[in-house]
């Protein structure tokens, strides 16, 4: 993903300089404020109708922002003028998560594909191991797979 997403704050660079180099002379806070607006009304690209969201033009500002961070430390420019400019502000998503009580009902409604049977109560539990694995210290893959066994185990989800 990281690479697509440096992929197309390329391709948007293009269009935004609309096809012409952008020298590192050039690159000023002002040039960074007008694409920061030009991101913020991007087309998606591709088949895909509208602009992309507020999210996705804080990711890719981020990017171009990290590179310009990574030449001035190569020193292809001599002010950091990354840290000049704000990033763009991500709207924070609400997300619905099951309860466990609902968890258990898949679990008890069968399933013929084991593996994706599997992978999705994996998948149902991964923010929550994740948040509960970051409170403990691992010394080896073996350590953390245990504890995240255990911890599913804890949630009492059985079949």
């Amino acid at each position: 993903m990281i690479i697509v997403n440096w992929r197309r704050v390329g391709e948007l660079l293009k269009m935004y300089s609309q096809g012409q180099p952008i020298p590192f002379k050039a690159i000023s806070v002002k040039l960074l404020e007008d694409i920061k607006m030009f991101l913020l009304r991007a087309s998606m690209g591709g088949n895909k109708k509208g602009t992309i969201s507020q999210n996705t033009a804080s990711t890719y500002f981020s990017i171009l922002k990290a590179g310009l961070k990574q030449a001035f430390i190569d020193e292809y420019l001599t002010v950091d003028i990354s840290v000049k400019v704000k990033g763009i502000t991500n709207i924070e998503k609400s997300r619905v998560a099951l309860t466990m009580n609902e968890v258990q009902m898949l679990v008890d409604t069968p399933c013929k594909d084991d593996v994706f049977e599997r992978a999705f109560l994996f998948s149902i539990l991964q923010s929550e191991i994740d948040d509960w694995l970051k409170n403990k210290s691992h010394k080896t893959q073996d350590d953390l797979m245990l504890e995240a066994q255990r911890f599913v185990e804890s949630k009492k989800i059985i079949r």
